[in-house]
């Protein structure tokens, strides 16, 4: 981004627009198909746990905990790809390839150290008591559609870079087996 804004001050506007439009193309942007690694990681039974408590309390839970798995994902090189019911889609391989076996092994990482951040935030490692939620991850590997969604939207704060296709569907499916 800094280069873009860089550019656009000292190109003239149609070299600018030229390089912009070759960095989107060369990421894959606008659309591109690409070998990724998913993990789709969710909390689960949250709200049980939270019965009594304030509505203002339970978001505030809820997001202390997304804030650690988002951030988790990534330290190990993920991105997020959508915030899902009360958890994280992470992707890795896109927009930036990677080799597949780089993926898993961050992946596989990641969704470690999240179970190790997520027990230090709620204190179930400290005095050896259960979790008070369920967390589960589930990672699929294969061919995916990526690049950014906007849905025609004027409003950048609408965008969103995204993956689809059935590698992306399945680490989501597996999920309602844990």
């Amino acid at each position: 981004a800094k280069q873009i804004k860089l550019f656009r001050s000292l190109a003239a506007k149609p070299l600018a627009n030229e390089i912009e439009r070759r960095l989107l193309a060369e990421l894959g942007l606008t659309g591109k198909l690409m070998n990724v690694t998913v993990s789709a990681c969710q909390l689960h039974d949250f709200s049980l746990e939270l019965d009594g408590r304030s509505p203002e309390n339970v978001l505030q839970s809820l997001n202390e905990c997304l804030g650690v798995m988002m951030a988790t994902i990534g330290d190990h090189g993920g991105l997020v790809e959508r915030v899902w019911n009360c958890g994280v889609i992470g992707l890795w391989g896109a927009p930036i390839a990677m080799d597949e076996a780089a993926q898993v092994a961050a992946a596989s990482k990641c969704i470690s150290d999240m179970r190790a951040r997520l027990k230090r935030l709620d204190g179930s490692d400290q005095n050896n008591s259960k979790s008070p939620f369920g967390f589960t991850c589930t990672i699929n590997s294969g061919a995916a559609i990526c690049g950014t969604i906007d849905a025609g939207s004027r409003d950048s704060s609408l965008v969103q870079y995204g993956a689809l296709g059935p590698s992306v569907d399945l680490a989501m499916q597996l999920d309602t087996l844990n």
